[in-house]
């Protein structure tokens, strides 16, 4: 504790001091002993005196792990392009923390619920349901404040990319490598059906479902 100041009533006294940063530490008293203070007849003290036990914690929390989120949906299950505009967002941190995740700059609201995790006592899985995305690219993060009121800094961040714009058929056209007659087909001809699309697609309900066209 730093210089004491006396206070109007001249009876009490008040300091102040800063932990370090970077410190936990469960145990820490502030003690008077008998010779601290002196009355202005000259006595010493009658008695040492104690304050409760406090704890100090001025450690920063490890950033969360990368979020991740559900409804990666389409060809691919893990390129984090969807055609779902709700989607649910979870992530790994400190147990017991306060979790917020971010698109972009902007803090998404909600409620963020948690679950034990499941090999490691000192973390939980934090979700936040029912997050609403517009059409275009999303850069999520998440950050992680302590019971002390440490915060982390951002976790790695994950980009999702909405797109609930169906795809149309710019054209159809048949493409033939022999004669035809007035744009009649004729037997043997060799014809080959050119079918273009304004957005990348895939085939499904076909022979070949995996390759894209």
């Amino acid at each position: 504790v730093g210089t004491l100041t006396q206070g109007a009533d001249g009876l009490t006294y008040t300091g102040t001091f800063t932990p370090d940063a970077s410190t936990t530490a469960d145990t820490n008293v502030i003690s008077l002993t008998t010779t601290g203070y002196v009355d202005i007849a000259g006595n010493e003290g009658a008695a040492a005196q104690t304050a409760n036990n406090y704890r100090v914690d001025t450690e920063t929390p490890k950033a969360p792990a990368q979020p991740s989120f559900d409804e990666d949906l389409g060809q691919s299950t893990s390129d984090n392009l969807t055609a779902d505009d709700e989607v649910t967002l979870e992530v790994v941190a400190e147990k017991d923390g306060t979790v917020v995740f971010y698109d972009g700059a902007t803090e998404l609201t909600g409620t963020v619920t948690s679950v034990a995790h499941s090999s490691d006592a000192t973390l939980e899985v934090f979700t936040l349901a029912g997050v609403t995305l517009a059409e275009g690219s999303h850069v999520i993060t998440a950050k992680v404040t302590d019971t002390a009121g440490n915060t982390s800094v951002a976790s790695a961040s994950r980009t999702i990319v909405v797109d609930t714009t169906a795809p149309t058929v710019s054209s159809v056209a048949l493409i033939s490598d022999t004669e035809t007659t007035y744009g009649v087909l004729n037997a043997g001809d060799k014809v080959t059906a050119k079918v273009t699309f304004d957005d990348d697609v895939y085939l499904v309900n076909t022979a070949s479902t995996s390759n894209p066209v």
